[in-house]
């Protein structure tokens, strides 16, 4: 897979690592399904209750059979030990209302997402969000904030994109969406 380096480089993304998707874990401990495109607040609530590690990040999907890729904002837990398999997603598998999968890049169906983490934090003390999402082409980009821009990578040269990442020192539990969470959660 081919990511540019310009990209990977502005947002300070020093590995891409393969999270095994493990949603079934948080059926078991939860007693819940994980609550579609709230994956925040579905690892806040693992994170909190078992302990370890939100993290913030991106998760990388393939477009079609092509290689274009998007790039979505995703959380995963980090369980307590220290080892780069201690990450699990928790989320991915409940997308939609279809329960669609997002398609990551590698098996079909998959067993794991590519993702780079950004950011580790506790969730009840301090909470991260990015609200910027991109796909990647071969030649160009097409990045999303509330407006689409397209631009040639050599946009991202020399950039610190990561002061985007929007940090609340507050408790997740404190955060406009929580509530919400807990209410969609307990309709599921």
């Amino acid at each position: 897979m081919n990511i540019n380096q310009h990209f990977l480089n502005a947002w300070k993304i020093k590995k891409l690592i393969h999270v095994p998707i493990v949603n079934d874990e948080y059926l078991e401990l939860m007693k819940a399904t994980p609550v579609p495109q709230k994956c925040h607040q579905n690892v806040a609530n693992m994170q909190m209750k078992y302990g370890g590690k939100t993290v913030l990040g991106f998760g990388f999907y393939q477009i079609g059979l092509n290689d274009d890729i998007i790039v979505e904002p995703h959380s995963v837990w980090k369980r307590t030990d220290e080892s780069d398999e201690s990450y699990v997603d928790v989320s991915l598998g409940y997308t939609n209302d279809n329960d669609t999968m997002l398609n990551p890049i590698g098996d079909n169906p998959p067993k794991s997402i590519l993702f780079a983490p950004l950011k580790h934090f506790d969730s009840s003390k301090e909470f991260y969000d990015i609200y910027e999402s991109y796909h990647l082409y071969k030649k160009e980009f097409v990045r999303k904030t509330p407006l689409l821009t397209t631009g040639k990578y050599s946009f991202f040269k020399d950039k610190d994109l990561t002061e985007l990442i929007f940090h609340r020192n507050k408790s997740v539990l404190e955060s406009e969406n929580w509530k919400e969470f807990l209410e969609e959660r307990e309709s599921a």
